[in-house]
């Protein structure tokens, strides 16, 4: 064995004693998570444009003089400019404060409904498919006999009992918009049911409660976060 060979074989001794003394750190769920988001550009560039639009949404009013009703009947339609960073409207008001206002209202109502529809589909949807047998079949007819009723119907009585308002748009898209989120945790958690480990659970004698937070919401996460995102949007 030549010199060369030799220090070779020691020079890769010396690594794998120091691979094997300092292991790969471990992750939990959400830091794995985060990782592979980091790993990933376009996903890291769509969550710089979101974080873009709720830091303007939150400080954008508060850059301009001017009040989201204010109006300069002088200065209608204007250009934007340094003055009127956006221009104005037929009305004379300043844009840039309108824009920045109504990204607040249309952030507001689709993060609060969609994480209303979040709560109440996640527990119905993962109640019902844990339930199983009759009390399931109920369950989901009650859903399907809900998601029949029209949208345009609903928005109307509600404003005519509780009055028009954010309060009444919130409610009229999370009355039958959690209804998506309990059909797909559903589906998931019957697909779940079939696996060993869940079967163990039952057998060791798991309570229902401790194998729905403990077994099959985390395994359902990913498509809840999937329909959620797709859910903000869209409300």
């Amino acid at each position: 064995m030549t010199q060369k060979t030799k220090t070779l074989l020691e020079s890769l001794s010396r690594l794998f004693n120091k691979k094997k003394n300092h292991p790969p750190p471990s992750y939990n769920y959400w830091q794995e998570s985060w990782q592979r988001l980091k790993s990933n550009r376009i996903a890291m560039v769509g969550l710089c444009a979101l974080s873009f639009l709720i830091f303007f949404a939150i400080v954008g009013p508060f850059l301009t003089p001017y009040t989201y009703y204010e109006t300069h009947l002088h200065l209608k339609n204007q250009p934007p400019s340094t003055q009127f960073w956006f221009g104005t409207d037929e009305l004379g008001r300043d844009l840039f404060t309108r824009v920045w206002w109504g990204a607040r209202i249309s952030l507001l109502v689709g993060i609060s409904a969609s994480l209303i529809d979040l709560i109440i589909g996640v527990f119905y949807g993962s109640l019902a498919a844990s339930l199983g047998g009759k009390m399931e079949e109920l369950m989901m007819r009650i859903a399907d006999i809900l998601y029949s009723i029209p949208y345009l119907l609903v928005v109307i009585l509600l404003m005519v009992v509780i009055g028009p308002g954010i309060t009444t748009i919130i409610i009229a898209l999370t009355i039958t918009g959690w209804i998506s989120m309990a059909r797909i945790v559903r589906g998931q958690i019957l697909q779940l049911k079939q696996f060993d480990f869940i079967k163990a659970a039952q057998a060791m004698g798991a309570s229902r409660f401790r194998i729905l937070s403990r077994h099959f919401i985390p395994n359902v996460i990913g498509p809840i976060i999937v329909t959620l995102t797709l859910t903000i949007p869209t409300a």
